[in-house]
């Protein structure tokens, strides 16, 4: 009898430990559907925040740069241009808002004071916003000296604001998903490589607008930018197609002329002009929108690549759903495995068992009165002698 508990110990440790290792698996699996579903829900929320927050830097600096330029106008604004710049501070502001509302829905440990700052700056933007209404439609002889570097402080600390949440919204997608880290280190170097060419747009509009040449330090200045948008560039364009959707290498295709082709030519013919001394040759508002045309190309790559991203991480959480869903009916599934087989070996094999062996107990003590048990079943629970129904030779 001892022998026979043994074996069927056995026996329900192993059906035992194969169901426990079944349902570990599927626990683990459905744990890891879990972390996944969980990383691109995440990565889909701080790419959206990413993007507005890209969106409202974008619409700002337009507004900035042409408010600034024509400050340094020595005539009043053509109305035309200020209906354009209020276009702009519309566009911004609104802007501006929807990111606020989208980056405060986020839950990142130090944000809340980045923002806190972010809010601030902004409100020192828009306290200045009348006095640079009021000072475009003057002269430059009546405007306020003081207006021109109080509106470049307040907006290049704003865009350091906006910067610094971006970056660290960026920096929480980042450990997750190889691609996406890819992804993020294009649309960042594109994004650098768009501010680079904007400082160097807006300083040779200015520089037209107010009938100026260039100094030998501005000229050092238009090389290191040009240099660091080259630099950032490359990175872009190195970007691997199996990293990008076709969408995006077909803005990075759009957007090479404004690096490397007639738009850079451009660049660098006003920019000899202008430290020769020489005369533009062009007119400042058409140069300015034809090479802002051109930087919007570097737009669409960042833009592009956020998009890819968000598209990515949606991939993400459809499959992470999908392994919710499966492994979520597996657990329960294997876990009713395990049971129904202990269930099934104790009733089909271990009681038979245990039965059979008391008979043959009883036999051996020469008790042979007992019943044998199961011999009506068709398993080999029965296989014990029975009745032979073969026919007799004569």
């Amino acid at each position: 009898m001892q022998k026979q508990r043994s074996v069927a110990r056995i026996l329900g440790a192993v059906v035992g430990s194969l169901g426990i290792v079944l349902v570990l698996i599927c626990a683990y699996s459905l744990k890891q559907a879990v972390s996944r579903y969980a990383d691109s829900n995440r990565i889909v929320s701080l790419a959206i925040a990413s993007r507005d927050m890209t969106n409202a830097l974008v619409v700002f600096r337009l507004e900035r740069g042409d408010t600034l330029s024509n400050l340094s106008a020595p005539v009043p604004t053509p109305e035309n241009t200020l209906n354009a710049i209020a276009d702009m501070r519309a566009a911004a502001i609104k802007n501006y808002g929807q990111a606020l509302q989208t980056v405060e829905q986020l839950d990142l440990p130090g944000l809340a004071e980045r923002v806190q700052k972010l809010r601030g700056t902004w409100e020192q933007v828009d306290g200045l916003r009348v006095r640079a209404t009021a000072a475009l439609r003057q002269d430059k002889a009546t405007r306020d000296a003081a207006l021109i570097p109080a509106w470049a402080k307040a907006t290049d600390a704003y865009m350091d604001a906006i910067g610094d949440v971006t970056a660290h919204v960026d920096n929480a997608m980042t450990l997750i998903d190889p691609v996406v880290d890819r992804l993020l280190l294009v649309k960042q170097s594109a994004w650098l490589a768009r501010a680079t060419v904007g400082q160097t747009i807006l300083s040779q509009f200015s520089a037209i607008l107010a009938n100026k040449s260039w100094t030998a330090t501005d000229g050092i200045d238009f090389a290191d930018l040009r240099g660091r948008s080259q630099a950032a560039w490359s990175v872009v364009r190195n970007l691997s197609a199996n990293a990008a959707s076709p969408g995006l290498m077909q803005a990075i295709r759009d957007a090479e002329p404004d690096m490397s082709g007639e738009i850079y030519d451009e660049r660098n013919t006003v920019a000899a002009r202008l430290l020769k001394g020489e005369p533009a040759g062009i007119t400042g508002l058409d140069y300015r929108n034809r090479q802002l045309a051109g930087a919007d190309k570097l737009v669409g790559v960042t833009q592009s690549a956020l998009a890819n991203m968000i598209s990515r991480a949606e991939e993400g959480t459809a499959h992470a759903r999908s392994g919710l869903i499966l492994f979520g009916l597996l657990v329960p599934a294997s876990l009713a495995l395990m049971i129904g087989g202990l269930f099934l070996m104790r009733n089909r094999v271990t009681r038979p068992l245990t039965a059979i062996t008391g008979v043959m107990t009883r036999f051996a003590a020469h008790d042979f009165a007992s019943k044998v048990p199961g011999l009506d079943r068709n398993d080999e629970s029965a296989a014990w002698p029975r009745p032979c129904r073969c026919s007799r030779r004569p």
